[in-house]
């Protein structure tokens, strides 16, 4: 029914009828104030139940019959769902079971999500006033159905973004179990990792495994935000510690296979950096595959250099074979990886960028690893948090101590 079909007084009275007194108060509501408009003799009100089955809870003139059950599959009551109903009980012999008028002349009409209630009315018959009962009474249900499906649609939305978010506190559980529980120590390096997610979870994922003569590094960024993408995060979690004992190359090379085998098909990917870290007297060797992601940074008192090489990102192409790349950290420098989080951060009309990036680890590096990467973060946290541009920040950075 469209809005402008209901009269204006009922559009008026209905305003201030509060919904949640439909059960108490409708059938006195209507009395009151459309008794004598469209002469109500009495009314009744029956709601959804078990079985779905309707039960009386509400009668004009009395308390008899209340608790009363009519069938939720009694044609009357199928046919009110999509329309108002207009009986004669004298012409209809139907109605002797079913009890839902109790004068010759009533109309039926549902309320609510579903036929949530049933409203009967017996009118006083007369031709003249027909119209006008039509009109008032689909009105009425039109009106009350949409506020009460607003309030079930809040309340079912409540109870989604409820369960979404014991979901999702889980999943943050999960995901911050699959992070390192403490840095891994080598003589000569000084190494720290973080992230701030978006949401409760995210798909950035950063980890460290110790070896007797190096340490394995992973940083990686899904596709996608939210649950989707921190499961996927958990997958890459799960192959990097099976894989430990491969060649870093071989080890990217399984990785990629399993995410094309399982997320191809739902148009999912992953950027990421694995590599592992050695000592080489008083240097430092990374040897590293580089998947699509952000370019590594090398940064020392005499500047920071970006290492221009990459590789596909992984799950697109399941049998492309990864190249080794290597980095050397001379005394006194230092690596930083990152996820597009942090370069990619707006303030609403530029990005936080690389330059700014290259700034503060010049800014900040004689600081501790810990620091440098809560001080670079806070820093793009600080101005660069644009709504539109907000994304998982994660970090790991390394520094030569020698």
């Amino acid at each position: 029914m469209e809005d402008k079909y209901i009269p204006e007084n009922v559009k008026r009275i209905l305003s201030g009828f509060r919904k949640e007194s439909i059960e108490k108060d409708l059938v006195g509501f209507l009395s009151d104030n459309f008794g004598d408009d469209i002469g109500i003799k009495d009314a009744r009100s029956w709601k959804r139940g078990m079985g779905n089955n309707y039960y009386l809870v509400k009668r004009l003139k009395d308390g008899n019959g209340l608790g009363m059950k009519v069938p939720g599959d009694h044609p009357h009551i199928q046919k009110t769902k999509s329309e108002l109903i207009v009986r004669h009980t004298h012409n209809d012999h139907t109605e002797a079971d079913l009890e839902l008028g109790t004068g010759d002349h009533y109309m039926m009409v549902s309320i609510g999500h579903k036929g949530q209630y049933i409203l009967a009315v017996d009118l006083e018959r007369n031709p003249d006033l027909e119209k006008r009962q039509r009109e008032v009474l689909r009105g009425v249900g039109w009106l009350l159905t949409g506020a009460l499906d607003e309030e079930f649609h809040r309340l079912k939305d409540k109870k989604y973004r409820e369960r979404l978010k014991a979901s999702m506190q889980e999943m943050r559980m999960v995901q911050e179990g699959i992070l390192p529980e403490r840095v891994p120590e080598m003589e000569g390096f000084d190494i720290d990792g973080g992230i701030k997610w978006r949401y409760e979870v995210g798909g950035d994922y950063y980890d460290f495994i110790q070896k007797d003569d190096r340490i394995r590094i992973a940083i990686a960024d899904v596709s996608g935000k939210g649950l989707s993408a921190s499961s996927i995060a958990s997958g890459i979690h799960a192959t990097f510690n099976t894989g430990k004992n491969k060649e870093i190359d071989v080890f990217v090379n399984d990785l990629n296979a399993y995410l094309h085998d399982h997320y191809f098909k739902k148009q999912k990917f992953a950027t990421g950096i694995f590599g592992d870290l050695k000592r080489s007297g008083k240097k430092g060797e990374f040897v590293y595959v580089n998947a699509g992601h952000n370019y590594p940074m090398i940064f020392s008192d005499k500047g920071v250099k970006e290492l221009k090489d990459s590789d596909m990102a992984l799950g697109w192409v399941p049998d492309l074979r990864y190249r080794k790349l290597q980095a050397t950290l001379d005394e006194g420098s230092g690596l930083f990886l990152f996820t597009d989080g942090i370069n990619e951060a707006s303030d609403g009309k530029e990005e936080f960028g690389t330059k700014r990036i290259k700034e503060a680890l010049m800014d900040y590096r004689h600081l501790s690893t810990k620091n440098m990467g809560r001080k670079i973060v806070n820093e793009v946290m600080r101005s660069y948090c644009h709504k539109e541009t907000m994304d998982d920040k994660t970090w790991v950075v390394v520094k030569n101590t020698y």
